[in-house]
């Protein structure tokens, strides 16, 4: 049986859903599906690192379950309750709508950004 080249791509193309899913949908044995696989794929990818869009993950550390905010690449704000975690991805969306696509300012620039030395005559 001759597989078309779309079905091949769309087994390549989603190495997470299981080959029971991929038969199924595609019509095809799960053998053949399992074949396909084991020739082009090099297993799973479940890491996500939210490609410009805000993406909330949850770790567990020493302080306990911790939910991280990142967005390109970059874990802006990591809290302890899911209702800061929330209340902080409302603020980076709305930042990120309203500020030309930038990321806030970090802590730190905005607080310190605008000071300077006094100058002392002597």
């Amino acid at each position: 049986m001759l597989i078309q080249d779309h079905k091949i791509k769309l087994i390549i193309d989603n190495p997470n859903l299981s080959a029971s899913e991929l038969a199924r949908f595609l019509s095809l044995k799960i053998q053949t599906v399992l074949m396909i696989k084991r020739a082009t794929c090099s297993g799973s990818s479940w890491k996500h690192s939210g490609c410009g869009i805000p993406f909330l993950s949850k770790t567990i550390g020493s302080r306990g379950l911790i939910y991280k905010l990142r967005t390109k690449n970059k874990t802006v704000v990591s809290c302890s309750s899911f209702d800061s975690a929330m209340e902080n991805l409302d603020r980076l969306i709305y930042c990120l709508e309203n500020n030309n696509g930038k990321l806030p300012k970090s802590t730190s620039d905005f607080v310190f950004g605008e000071l300077e030395f006094i100058g002392r005559s002597v």
